[in-house]
C-alpha cells in the first residue's frame, strides 16, 4: 500500500516512472508538415499535446469557416471533414469521427500551399496563446497612410 496522499495526480515526481509532461509525444510518429510542426510546437508542449481549436480560432479572430479544406476531404454537399487535432497536432480521440471517415490526413495530402494557409489563420492566434509560431509568421501588410507619397530611393 502507498503512502495517502502519494500518486501521479499529486504532482509527486517519479524518477525512472511515468512523467506525464512528456506523454502526448512518446510512441508517436510525427507526420504533421514541417512548416506546422513548428508553429504549433510551444503551443502543444504548453497545453500537454491538446488541440484547443475553437481557443487558437478564437485568439486569432477567426472563425473554423476560415479554415482552408483540402478538396478530398469535403463531403459531396460541401462541408469538410477533416481533423484539425490530427493536422496541428496528436489525435488521440479512439472513436475520432473524422478518422472513421477517413479525415486523418496523409502526410501527402498536405501541401506547402495548405499549411502556408493553416498558418496565415492560426498564428496569430497561437502567438497570442503563449506558442512560438511560426517566425515571421505571415507576411505584414504595410497599412497605406492617406496622403502619404512613397518615400524615393
Amino acid at each position: 500500500m502507498g503512502t495517502p496522499g502519494g500518486g501521479y495526480g499529486m504532482g509527486q515526481y517519479r524518477p525512472g516512472g511515468y512523467d506525464p509532461r512528456d506523454s502526448w509525444h512518446s510512441n508517436w510518429t510525427d507526420e504533421r508538415h514541417p512548416k506546422i510542426k513548428t508553429m504549433m510546437a510551444t503551443y502543444l508542449d504548453r497545453t500537454n499535446g491538446r488541440v484547443h481549436l475553437a481557443e487558437i480560432l478564437g485568439a486569432a479572430g477567426k472563425k473554423q469557416t476560415d479554415l482552408p479544406t483540402l478538396p478530398q476531404y469535403v463531403h459531396p454537399n460541401g462541408r469538410p471533414f477533416l481533423c484539425w487535432t490530427n493536422v496541428l497536432g496528436r489525435c488521440t480521440y479512439r472513436e475520432c469521427r473524422f478518422h472513421q471517415q477517413g479525415g486523418h490526413p496523409n502526410p501527402k495530402d498536405i501541401t506547402d500551399d495548405f499549411a502556408d494557409k493553416v498558418i496565415d489563420t492560426l498564428n496569430k492566434g497561437i502567438l497570442t496563446l503563449g506558442g512560438t509560431g511560426t517566425p515571421g509568421g505571415p507576411p505584414s501588410k504595410k497599412q497605406k497612410v492617406a496622403g502619404e507619397e512613397p518615400q524615393p530611393l
